[in-house]
């Protein structure tokens, strides 16, 4: 019985230690301790401007001590680290990242400044880094910026990329409701229910979502809502008016 130091994963035989060891089958554990990251750097020079190009690329330097990977020290003085990722293959997951966000609408490749240089929202190239990186099981090293969820405006849900929000919306149902248009125009939040299958205004709940679509449409508390808010945007359209003169 053969024993992995590293890992401590037990062989049968010993030609399969050596398999595991080889090259060719790498140790995972010698594997994870290679400080392999992906990073977002936002340079002096665009910080200064005030423009959101961003430099996204590779390094396998230890990390310096105060987090930061040593590449930052090449950049000029003043550029910031915006987050790190660790990742067990930094050459490959560079490459599916820089596809994902080359092919991004909501951002451009700004070839420049260099292959590596995007502009747009931060959030919209962190949300695609870490949409690519699950192939890698990437985890998050450090990141100053919160990333922001893409959520549906009428129904609340929410997505990780801007395109599948935008083809959410095209079917949403919500999106055709009358009462939920209404409740727009008045900034009142959406009432969410404990279960699926329950009516959000007169609290019934039902086996089949089939069945509740089918009340939803006769529900008379849902119309007695909807009177109410029609009375209550009748009452601030006069002002709606004045404000805009």
């Amino acid at each position: 019985m053969s024993k992995c130091i590293r890992c401590n994963k037990t062989f049968k035989y010993n030609h399969s230690l050596v398999k595991h060891l080889n090259k060719k089958y790498p140790c995972l554990e010698t594997e994870i301790k290679q400080n392999e990251y992906l990073y977002v750097i936002h340079t002096r020079e665009f910080i200064n401007q005030n423009i959101p190009i961003y430099k996204v690329g590779r390094s396998r330097q230890v990390l310096a001590s105060d987090g930061n990977t040593k590449r930052l020290e090449q950049y000029p003085k003043g550029s910031l680290q915006l987050a790190l990722f660790t990742v067990r293959d930094c050459i490959a997951a560079e490459a599916h990242m820089k596809n994902q966000l080359i092919f991004c609408h909501d951002l451009k490749h700004r070839r420049d400044y260099g292959l590596e240089y995007f502009e747009g929202s931060l959030n919209t190239i962190l949300s695609n880094i870490l949409v690519t990186l699950e192939l890698f099981t990437a985890t998050l090293t450090k990141h100053h910026v919160p990333l922001k969820k893409l959520q549906c405006t009428y129904c609340y849900e929410e997505f990780c990329r801007n395109d599948y929000l935008k083809s959410h919306i095209k079917t949403c149902k919500e999106k055709n409701d009358a009462v939920r248009c209404l409740e727009i125009n008045l900034n009142i939040d959406l009432k969410k229910t404990n279960s699926k299958h329950e009516c959000r205004f007169c609290n019934k709940i039902y086996t089949q979502n089939s069945n509740l679509t089918r009340h939803i449409k006769t529900c008379k508390a849902k119309q007695e809502y909807r009177e109410k808010l029609e009375v209550q945007v009748a009452k601030t359209l006069p002002f709606q008016r004045l404000s805009q003169k």
